[in-house]
């Protein structure tokens, strides 16, 4: 009856995103494996904020735990969660 659909997300849980942002806190090393050296090449660190300092392309990196809070931090600063007109 009915298909499965699969949906695709760029959402990493808190286990990856402490295993990147520790691969970009590491001193580069010439034995470091492709997979480090791929993340090194994707994602960025900047600023010293818990949760809130892996960066790809320019934008930060959200975890599936953390979605939620992101939305309504966006909500409240368009102010949607207050004016029906928004």
């Amino acid at each position: 009856m009915f298909e499965s659909v699969k949906t695709s997300t760029h959402l990493i849980t808190n286990e990856k995103y402490a295993h990147i942002l520790a691969m970009l806190q590491a001193e580069p090393s010439k034995k470091d494996s492709m997979a480090t050296r791929k993340i090194r090449n994707v994602y960025q660190s900047s600023g010293n904020v818990e949760r809130h300092c892996v960066f790809c392309d320019g934008k930060k990196v959200t975890t599936f735990e953390s979605v939620f809070d992101v939305i309504l931090v966006a909500h409240r600063k368009i102010d949607h969660v207050r004016n029906i007109k928004k």
